[in-house]
């Protein structure tokens, strides 16, 4: 996973690619944040008429995470995660 730090502090992105459709990624995050304790999934969907980008806003104590998921080729796909930090 590579993960670029910006100049603040209180945001972190991480940028991945994944073998996955955009489905099945999609689905792997939300899983993964159904497990975690307090949090919530605020909204989540597709962000485009072509069903090309998906993205999700999940918040937790003290951080509020906005993940989008674009489709690059057949079964794979970017995924973009920013995290943004209240305790900065």
């Amino acid at each position: 996973m590579d993960t670029v730090q910006s100049d603040n502090p209180a945001r972190s992105t991480d940028s991945v690619v994944s073998q996955k459709s955009i489905e099945r990624e999609a689905e792997k995050r939300l899983i993964s944040y159904r497990s975690e304790e307090g949090c919530t999934l605020e909204c989540a969907g597709y962000l485009d008429l072509f069903g090309n980008t998906w993205g999700c806003v999940v918040q937790g104590d003290g951080w509020v995470d906005i993940v989008v998921i674009r489709n690059v080729a057949e079964q794979t796909c970017s995924v973009q995660t920013i995290r943004l930090n209240a305790n900065g």
